[in-house]
C-alpha cells in the first residue's frame, strides 16, 4: 500500500510520450463545488500539462459549466455544457464520444430520479458503446465509493441512489474498458457489489486540496474538530457519546462540528445534542454548518486533534487535509481510512465509543504525542498529490490505448 503511493512520479510538467490522445471528461461542474466536481477540476488542470494529451473536451450535464476561468484559457480545453433534451445537444454528445480516444466518466451514468432526466445523456453513450455501433472512445469509469450499498439510509432526499447503482451494475457495468477506484477499499467494494474483475480496476489515490505545511510545535488548546456532513455513516452520534467521556477528563475540551446536518437525521441529532448539553453543564460543543475552504484550513491549523470516526469512506479527503495542515488525526480503522493515514494517525474501532473517547483523552493530554503525530501526518500527506494522481490516470489512458491497438 505504501509502495504504490510512494512510487508515483511527482514531476509531470512537460511529460511526453510517443502516443498522442484526445480525451473527454464527463463531470458535473456546479457553481459551488465539492466532492466529484472538485476532483474533476483538479484533474483537468493537471491533464493540460501532458504533451501527449492534445485536447480535452469537458462535458457537463444540465448546462453546469462553472469551471475555474484559468482552466478555460488553456488552448487544449473546450467546454460543452449539454442539455440532451435538445436534439442538437444530444447529437453533439455522440459526436464528442466518437471524436475522442478516451471518455473519462467521473459520475455514474444513470438517471437522477428527482429530475427524471438521464444524467447528461451519458447512459445513451454507454448504450451505444455496448451495442458497438461505432469504434469510438474507450470509456473509463471512475468509482468513488459504494455508500448506497453499505448505507442506503444515507439517501436523505429520496434520490433513489441505490437504484441508480443497481441499474448501472445490471445494464452498463460491462461497458467501460477499465475502472479507476479512489482506494483499494473501493476496488474491493466494486468487486463485491458489481462483480467486476479485479484486473479491470486500477487504484489511483486522490490528492489534497490544501498544501502541506510545516509541523506544529505548539498546542495551546483542547479543541476537537470534525469536518463532515452529519449523516448516518459519519458516526456523529457515537462521537457525541465519546466526547461526553472526554469532558469528564478534560472539562476545558471543545468539540467543533463543521458540516451541514442531513435532513433525515436532523431531529434525532439535535435531540441527542440537547441531551448531552443538558447532562453536562458547561460542555462546549459548536455546530458550524457550512464553512469556506479558508475557514476550514484555519480550523485545521488551530485544533488540537481532528477526529474522523466514519463507518465508511471511499477515500477520506478531510483526513488527508487535516494531516497536511499538521493537525493530529484520530480515524476509523475501516474501509479506506487506514490506506490514507498509514501509521500517521491513531486508528480506532468506530463502533467502540469508549475506544474513541480514550484516544481523544490520550492525545489531548500529551503534547509530545501531538507534535510527533503532526510530523508524521505532514510527511504522510506529502505522499499524495494531484500531480501524482494525474500521472497515474494518464498511465491508465496509455495502457488502455495500447491494449486497444494490440487487439485491433
Amino acid at each position: 500500500m505504501h509502495t504504490s503511493i510512494e512510487s508515483m512520479p511527482a514531476n509531470i510538467s512537460g511529460k511526453h510520450r510517443n502516443r498522442t490522445m484526445k480525451i473527454a471528461v464527463f463531470a458535473p461542474f456546479p457553481e459551488k463545488k465539492d466532492g466529484i466536481p472538485r476532483v474533476a477540476e483538479e484533474l483537468v488542470k493537471r491533464f493540460c500539462a501532458f504533451d501527449e494529451i492534445t485536447s480535452i473536451s469537458i462535458i457537463t450535464p444540465h448546462n453546469e459549466g462553472f469551471l475555474d476561468p484559468a482552466v478555460l484559457t488553456n488552448h487544449k480545453i473546450s467546454l460543452h455544457p449539454l442539455n440532451v433534451l435538445k436534439p442538437a445537444d444530444f447529437l453533439k454528445l455522440i459526436k464528442l464520444y466518437m471524436q475522442n480516444d478516451i471518455f473519462l466518466s467521473m459520475s455514474v451514468p444513470w438517471s437522477i430520479p428527482s429530475l427524471r432526466v438521464p444524467i447528461g445523456g451519458l447512459p445513451f453513450v454507454f448504450v451505444l458503446a455496448k451495442l458497438s455501433f461505432w469504434s469510438s472512445s474507450s470509456i473509463i469509469q471512475v468509482l468513488h465509493d459504494f455508500v448506497p450499498y453499505v448505507f442506503p439510509q444515507d439517501d436523505t432526499e429520496d434520490k433513489g441512489t441505490y437504484r441508480i447503482f443497481t441499474n448501472y451494475q445490471t445494464f452498463l457495468s460491462k461497458v467501460p474498458t477499465r475502472y479507476v477506484a479512489d482506494s483499494q477499499s473501493t476496488k474491493k467494494d466494486a468487486i463485491e457489489f458489481w462483480h467486476i474483475r479485479k484486473e479491470d480496476v486500477d487504484v489511483v489515490y486522490l490528492g489534497s486540496f490544501v498544501e502541506a505545511k510545516s509541523p506544529r510545535t505548539h498546542f495551546d488548546n483542547k479543541k476537537v474538530l470534525i469536518v463532515s456532513a452529519v449523516s448516518p455513516h459519519k458516526n456523529h452520534f457515537r462521537l457525541l457519546e465519546a466526547f461526553e467521556m472526554v469532558y469528564q477528563q478534560h472539562p476545558d475540551a471543545e468539540l467543533t462540528i463543521v458540516g451541514n446536518i442531513r435532513k433525515n437525521v436532523r431531529s434525532r441529532f439535535e435531540s441527542a445534542l440537547d441531551e448531552v448539553m443538558s447532562r453536562n453543564k458547561g460542555i462546549k460543543i459548536s455546530l458550524c454548518g457550512y464553512a469556506t475552504d479558508e475557514e476550514i484550513v484555519s480550523l485545521y491549523r488551530s485544533a488540537a486533534v481532528f477526529v474522523y470516526p466514519s463507518l465508511y469512506e471511499g477515500f477520506g479527503l478531510p483526513v488527508l487535509e487535516a494531516m497536511a495542515q499538521g493537525c493530529p488525526v484520530i480515524a476509523s480503522n475501516v474501509s479506506s481510512l487506514p490506506e490514507v493515514v498509514g501509521d500517521a494517525a491513531v486508528l480506532i474501532d468506530p463502533l467502540n465509543t469508549a475506544e474513541l473517547a480514550e484516544a481523544m483523552i490520550r492525545v489531548l493530554a500529551d503534547d509530545e504525542l501531538k507534535r510527533e503525530m503532526s510530523v508524521k501526518g505532514i510527511n504522510r500527506a506529502k505522499l499524495f498529490s494531484w500531480d501524482r494522481t494525474a500521472e497515474k490516470y494518464v498511465e491508465v489512458f496509455n495502457r488502455v490505448l495500447m491494449d486497444k491497438q494490440a487487439n485491433s
